[in-house]
């Protein structure tokens, strides 16, 4: 057969040149073929368009009861343009006004450019339709003109509810998804989504069943899109009718859907947890069971200040009845009775009115449920520990104060440590220690009380001290050795404790029957006992040596007494601080030697530096002559062994700076 080549240009259809664009050509039946399914289309051929905007197509030509029809979309697969023909075209133009148009099957006939299409066997009438098309009587010829483009082109993409509560569901869309054909609606006022190109004006106008649509231009195109909220009127199914201001024209069917409706609301396992109970507690669950006499997917139970329950959102599978766990809210501290509230949704997305379970009966337990959040509580006072103590040891006894409010009943009890006497007692409470070393920290004791009406518990944690083991006490020097000054020197001893402590003491040691150091103040405390400090003032007169800490005594916080430290109690006293002393003036006498105030223990570190020479002078071991040299004498003497720096103390004497470091 033979075939001819159609070009489809992008350009000339006024599209501008299009790279890469989906074009598609279908050869369709005139009459919708007599077979299921019915066939329409018979063929179908897409490609895309050239670097020119140009594609080319080789097509068989029509006979009566076939016609074709061009397509073109933009990058987003919307259709831009669309054309009905007949092929063979005559090497006429696609957009060419006075190519006649081929309508009906064999009875109806045209000529095309004076070309005859055939004599039809009998008279038919004609109705030719479209703000583009005119056609006049010339004797005994109808002549039919086609303006080209003057029907534009319009599509209903979309129908959503204008209320967010509402819904449109069922949707069935063509033209790989992008025309709607018909959906379900929840209700009558929808917002209908068009798409419009460019026809006999630049912007289209839309009428969407006698509403205007507002339509703003896609970016550099002839594509228009937009919406119209409506409002339908008359009997479901609707037909929502998008008109272009050149007369094209699409349609979309809109059936009314019923919502679903809810046919009971449930309670059940209601006042189960707890011997006589007659009230639910915030955080207590129970089952809510809903039913419908129509499926749906999904249950949505509301949670507000007039329900029995929190909120939840459950999904699942088709079904007509759910039950679910649910939980109890906080409604407050006074018995009041509050229904459940849920609503359902079906498979297309519409939402039930909200459902009360009281609006099925008024059964407690069934229907509504009594609410009372109301906690027992037990309140532990002041704990009383033998006199003079804070914490327990051996077998020793404690008392409890205890206060109770909205307690039916209560139980003590305790781990490990301790005995609990009367362990149901609704009053103060008696424990002995049993176990355990140190604990002040770590609950030992606890109360767990029962409120009957409401099933509920609360549990009490009273931590009761226990200091059964003795402290360990750690004793810590500023350095290794107490320097003496000039002024007197403040040394802080510190005397640290792994238990809290009730009191600590300490005195000063002795050297060779003298005092080595005084106390100056008391101890201060830090960390609760754990870190405790004092003064201890050492003076160059002084004796200097080892001494050891006298009196130690540490009681924990259950009188147990301590008097040793980790390592032992000695203490350094040696070394002094910085000082300066002047020789005498240089005379018959010759005398070299000046008192440092306090005795030296260790020469090797001392530090001496002459002033008067503005240079250091070292140690050596006895009296004689040597330049930038010093000895000591009579343990407390700094003898100037460097003779001519002496001898040269006529008018204003030598001066040097001495100290014995640490």
């Amino acid at each position: 057969m033979t075939t001819y080549a159609l070009t489809l240009s992008t350009n000339n259809l006024g599209l501008g040149v299009l790279n890469s664009a989906r074009t598609r050509i279908e050869k369709r039946r005139i009459s919708i073929a007599d077979t299921y399914p019915p066939i329409n289309n018979l063929v179908k051929i897409e490609k895309p368009t050239n670097n020119l905007g140009i594609a080319i197509f080789l097509l068989e030509p029509d006979d009566l009861t076939t016609y074709h029809v061009a397509k073109v979309f933009d990058s987003a697969g919307i259709p831009v343009y669309e054309r009905f023909f007949s092929m063979p075209p005559s090497a006429t133009s696609l957009d060419n006004t006075a190519t006649g148009v081929l309508f009906g099957n064999s009875n109806i006939q045209f000529k095309d450019e004076g070309n005859n299409r055939g004599t039809p066997s009998s008279v038919r009438n004609v109705d030719f339709v479209g703000a583009g098309v005119e056609a006049t009587f010339e004797g005994d010829t109808l002549r039919v003109s086609v303006q080209a483009g003057s029907q534009g082109f319009v599509a209903i993409t979309d129908i959503t509810p204008t209320s967010p509560g509402d819904n449109v569901g069922s949707k069935v869309k063509t033209d790989d998804n992008n025309v709607l054909q018909s959906c379900t609606s929840s209700t009558t006022a929808i917002t209908v989504s068009v798409l419009a190109v460019t026809g006999s004006t630049f912007k289209p106008v839309v009428d969407i069943n006698g509403t205007a649509a507002t339509l703003t231009r896609n970016t550099l195109t002839d594509v228009w899109q937009g919406t119209a909220a409506i409002t339908l009127t008359g009997a479901s199914p609707y037909t929502v009718t998008a008109t272009h201001s050149d007369g094209a024209i699409d349609t979309a069917t809109v059936t009314i859907e019923a919502a679903p409706v809810v046919s009971s609301v449930l309670f059940s396992n209601a006042y189960s947890q707890g011997a006589g109970q007659t009230e639910h507690a915030a955080g207590q669950t129970l089952t809510l069971t809903v039913t419908s006499a129509t499926p749906f997917v999904e249950l949505e139970v509301i949670g507000d200040s007039t329900t029995a329950t929190t909120a939840s959102d459950t999904t699942f599978a088709s079904t007509t009845s759910k039950a679910l766990s649910v939980t109890v809210a906080n409604q407050g501290n006074i018995a009041t009775s509050y229904p459940a509230k849920a609503r359902i949704r079906n498979l297309n997305g519409t939402w039930s009115e909200v459902f009360s379970s009281s609006d099925f009966g008024g059964t407690n337990g069934t229907h509504i449920l009594a609410l009372n959040n109301t906690r027992p509580s037990v309140t532990a006072g002041v704990i009383t520990y033998p006199a003079s103590q804070f914490a327990l040891k051996g077998t020793e006894q404690a008392t409890v104060a205890a206060t109770y409010t909205n307690v039916d009943s209560v139980l003590w009890t305790s781990a490990s440590q301790l005995t609990v006497n009367d362990p149901t007692v609704m009053g103060n409470v008696v424990v002995n220690r049993l176990a355990g070393g140190y604990n002040i920290g770590t609950t030992n004791l606890t109360a767990t009380a029962q409120r009957v009406a409401n099933a509920t518990t609360s549990t009490t944690n009273v931590v009761v001290w226990i200091a059964d083991t003795n402290p360990v006490i750690t004793k810590t020097l500023p350095t290794a050795r107490l320097r003496s000054g000039v002024v007197a020197q403040n040394h802080v001893i510190t005397l640290g404790s792994d238990q809290r402590l009730i009191s600590i003491a300490m005195g000063a040691g002795t050297i060779t029957g003298d005092a080595a150091g005084t106390f100056s103040g008391s101890w201060a405390t830090a960390n609760n006992g754990l870190t405790n400090t004092r003064t201890l003032v050492v003076a160059d007169s002084d004796p200097k040596g080892t001494a050891t800490f006298t009196g130690l005594s540490a009681i924990n916080l259950a009188g147990k007494e301590v008097t040793t430290v980790t390592t032992d109690l000695d203490y350094v006293l040696g070394g002094f601080t910085t000082r300066t002393v002047s020789f005498p003036l240089w005379d018959g006498s010759a005398i070299r030697i000046t008192d440092i105030g306090t005795d030296v223990v260790d020469t090797a570190k001392l530090v001496v530096f002459n002033i008067s020479k503005n240079s250091a002078s070292t140690y050596r071991g006895t009296v004689g002559n040597e330049v930038d040299k010093f000895t000591i004498t009579n343990s407390n003497e700094l003898y100037n062994c460097d003779l001519p720096n002496a001898s040269s103390a006529l008018e204003s004497p030598v001066t040097m700076t001495i100290e014995e470091t640490v």
